[in-house]
């Protein structure tokens, strides 16, 4: 894209950088996202293995062997 107006090629190179810096962002925060999620899950399973596996064997066996109790 070869032009000999100078505000197209800087409004192209803007276009760019922003698009860039936007792509970025969206993939930090998929990658924070997703840590939280895996987080508030293993917080989750722990409170279900706590309240749980103290009433019903099966439910306390699993726990164990996915090792959220001891």
């Amino acid at each position: 894209m070869e032009s000999s107006n100078p505000y197209v090629t800087a409004s192209y190179k803007a276009t760019l950088k922003l698009a860039a810096t936007i792509a970025a962002m969206v993939f930090i925060g998929q990658a924070l996202m997703n840590n939280l999620i895996n987080d508030l899950y293993k917080l989750g399973a722990k409170r279900f293995c706590k309240t749980w596996s103290p009433k019903f064997k099966p439910i306390k066996k699993s726990c164990k062997s996915l090792g959220y109790i001891k």
